[in-house]
Formats: C-alpha cells, structure tokens, sequence
C-alpha cells in the first residue's frame, strides 16, 4: 500500500507540474499530457526511485530524475503529443519535477524504505 500513495503522490505532482508547464505554457493537448505524464511516473518511480534511490543518495537520484524526465518529454514526448517538444521545455518542466523529486524522495527514505539500513563499506 505504501507504494500505491507514493505513485498517487508522484502522478499527482508530475501530472500539476506538466500541464502547467505544457499546456498552459505551451498549448498542448491535456490528454495526451496525462498519458506522458504517466509514462514519466512509471519510468522514473521504477528507474529512479526503486532502483538509483536505495543504492546512492537523494542528490544522485534527482539528477537521474532530472535528465530521464528531460530525455521522455524531449525524445519520446513528440510520439505523445503529435508535436515537437522544445529541450528548453522539456528541461524546464524536469528541473521544476526534480524540485518536487527532492521533497519525495525524502517522502520515499521515510514512508517507503523506513528500515533500510546503511550498509557498511567493504574493505
């Protein structure tokens, strides 16, 4: 279950932060928005959430959030939204969710991996 509020959390903040910076800012289509907006939550909940998260730091994660999310919207984004997708938005719009990442990953370390512990450097 905790997983579940993560991702309503995550897909809730990435889907105000996208229409936004998409469709107010840029006059794209809600619709195909939503669904961009739910394949970055997908790839960047199991990529760098689930698996940079726990192996490095909040720093390494969000930097890992910041350039997947700028490669969807910029590469895959146009297959979604019928258009082109500017880098400058498309790094615009991950910078603003990698802010937001910041704060959920510090949700993530507390409600989600509370008893991961560190483990101790190797020899």
């Amino acid at each position: 279950m905790k997983h579940v509020w993560a991702l309503v959390i995550k897909t809730i903040m990435v889907l105000a932060i996208l229409s936004i910076v998409l469709n107010w800012m840029n006059d794209y289509r809600f619709g195909p928005t939503f669904a961009l907006a739910l394949l970055i939550v997908g790839l960047s909940y199991l990529i760098g959430d689930l698996a940079i998260l726990p192996m490095t730091n909040n720093i390494v994660a969000t930097l890992a959030d910041i350039g997947l999310n700028t490669f969807a919207m910029w590469i895959i984004g146009p297959f979604f939204l019928g258009a082109f997708v500017p880098f400058t938005t498309a790094l615009l719009a991950s910078v603003i969710i990698g802010v937001g990442e910041w704060f959920f990953h510090q949700y993530m370390e507390t409600r989600v991996f509370p008893n991961r512990e560190e483990e101790p450097e190797r020899a």
